[in-house]
């Protein structure tokens, strides 16, 4: 997680059922459903295996498919920068 993503990545720790225990400059602490072990950093970001599980639920939840069109292509190209984009777009505005 980049300090510039820190925030966004919150919105999508919450949306994975995520309790925010802590917050601060450098960190944050969360205790996930199902993990006995507290997670300091979050990785939406950067990392494929914590950003995927978000994904397969947006795709599970998304009643509109064609919403889905723009996170198609980027997880076709593999890029996971317009994966975390669409991820951070669709729970700002069209999972509201």
């Amino acid at each position: 997680m980049t300090r510039e993503n820190k925030g966004n990545c919150i919105i999508i720790a919450k949306f994975m059922g995520a309790k925010i225990i802590e917050k601060d400059y450098e960190r944050i602490v969360c205790q996930f459903p199902n993990k006995s072990e507290l997670d300091w950093w979050l990785y939406y970001d950067t990392k494929w295996d914590w950003l995927m599980p978000c994904i397969a639920k947006i795709t599970n939840e998304c009643k509109q498919p064609e919403k889905l069109n723009n996170l198609k292509d980027a997880l076709l190209a593999n890029d996971i920068n317009n994966a975390y984009k669409f991820v951070v777009n669709y729970l700002t505005n069209f999972n509201k």
